[in-house]
């Protein structure tokens, strides 16, 4: 009775094997069936008359023969094309280089060791300047520089304009001198600013 058992448990083994060797068989030869397909499929239907039939290289020397003979290039669009640059555009440019915005010129009206004789200069400058000065009110600073304090006015992009203030302020401030020194490029005038005396003080 063992025996049977064990001779029937494997007979079923070897009926599943079995069954699973086909079933493989079966899908690998479905695969290569669906391959073989595709690659014809792929290829294009087989020509119905050998004799209408080209050989693929004349196919391709005639057609690139007549593509060198009738191909065009984008020189070929615009030969007849002449690009000029307008007169406006080949003129230089007039504005003068700045260089760094925040590098210029100032106007140096006092210079004291007293603190002070600074701040009142100051006061007095921009009370004058008031009064004075149409246009352009410069604002005036007061700075230290070992061992003076410096009273300086003004915000220039060039030595030439604030030379022109300076004209002016010389007969009121005559140690007046333009100075280097760092700038307020929002506080710049423009550099075609006419500086002008007020009238009524002249």
């Amino acid at each position: 009775m063992a025996s049977g058992r064990l001779l029937n448990s494997t007979l079923l083994r070897s009926a599943k094997l079995l069954a699973l060797f086909v079933i493989s068989g079966i899908v690998i030869l479905g695969c290569g069936t669906t391959k073989s397909s595709q690659r014809d499929s792929d290829s294009g239907p087989a020509p119905s008359d050998d004799s209408e039939q080209m050989d693929q290289n004349e196919i391709s020397d005639d057609f690139l023969v007549a593509m060198n003979d009738n191909r065009s290039s984008l020189r070929d669009a615009y030969a007849g094309f002449s690009n000029s640059i307008p007169a406006v555009f080949r003129q230089e440019s007039e504005a003068r280089d700045i260089g760094d915005p925040n590098e210029g010129y100032r106007i140096q009206i006092f210079s004291t060791r007293n603190v002070d004789d600074a701040d009142e200069m100051a006061n007095n400058f921009q009370t004058w300047a008031r009064q004075h000065l149409t246009e352009y009110i410069p604002k005036v600073y007061v700075l230290f520089r070992q061992p003076y304090y410096k009273v300086h006015v003004g915000n220039f992009q060039f030595h030439d304009q604030a030379m022109k203030l300076n004209k002016i302020l010389k007969s009121d401030f005559p140690d007046a001198w333009v100075v280097h020194d760092e700038v307020e490029p929002d506080l710049v005038p423009a550099d075609s600013l006419n500086f002008q005396e007020n009238e009524s003080h002249l």
